[in-house]
């Protein structure tokens, strides 16, 4: 049923798109949306460094939890990010935003959450995929993603 109504607001904002005489950009991926039981933002990104001075990035991330259970953003979601086409590996940093990411969420309840990984280099573009983990096989998965250049948030 909610994968029903997201492809009908799908279709709805592509003519929504088309009425209004602009084309609509249907290739370009999602960076919010309704997964299994929970609703997913991709917000935006920033560049730090962990423990050990090494380089990282942080996705935040607005979470709704729509389930009738509770749960959190870290059973509800599988975040994978990638660098010049490589997957990167999960950065052990600790900010409020992080330690969200593993709060139990009661139905109907925002909260922004948070994930780091280690960057390889500061000037290639870094990707963000948020997936449902329970359909991670599926070719009906929905996947939210977004792009971001390091360039623009790196001094």
């Amino acid at each position: 049923m909610k994968r029903i109504f997201a492809v009908a607001f799908a279709i709805i904002i592509t003519l929504s798109f088309a009425g209004c005489g602009q084309e609509a950009v249907t290739s370009s991926p999602l960076d919010e949306g309704q997964l299994e039981d929970c609703y997913v933002s991709i917000e935006n990104c920033k560049v730090s460094k962990d423990l050990d001075g090494k380089d990282i990035v942080i996705f935040y991330f607005k979470y709704q939890n729509t389930s009738n259970e509770t749960t959190s953003f870290s059973l509800s979601t599988f975040i994978t990010a990638f660098q010049d086409g490589a997957e990167l590996d999960v950065a052990y940093y600790s900010d409020d935003d992080i330690q969200n990411s593993f709060k139990d969420v009661r139905p109907n309840t925002e909260l922004h959450v948070a994930a780091a990984f280690n960057l390889t280099n500061l000037e290639s573009m870094v990707e963000v995929d948020v997936k449902n983990p329970m359909t991670l096989n599926s070719d009906n998965d929905t996947v939210l993603t977004k792009s971001f250049e390091l360039k623009d948030l790196v001094c």
